[in-house]
């Protein structure tokens, strides 16, 4: 789809040294970024004690058991 947005300098140098690099098309490379950014916001919810926080929801994984944890811990 075309469109006209008002992007920053350093953003368009940055994104057409990724293209070049690549061998990609602008749009390509902005579209990738994009769909990185939008997706690191649907699976982050924040920070604690600079940990990010993941919603499980968007994750594909089974949660631990604590014996599960232990067993990791001590293998160690």
């Amino acid at each position: 789809m075309r469109t006209t947005v008002n992007l920053d300098e350093d953003i368009i140098q940055s994104a057409k040294a990724l293209a070049e690099r690549y061998n990609k098309t602008l749009g390509q490379v902005l579209s990738e970024l994009a769909r990185k950014g939008l997706q690191k916001r649907k699976t982050q919810l924040g920070t604690r004690n600079g940990i990010p926080i993941l919603n499980p929801s968007s994750v594909d994984t089974t949660p631990l058991t604590i014996d599960e944890v232990n067993e990791l811990r001590d293998s160690e």
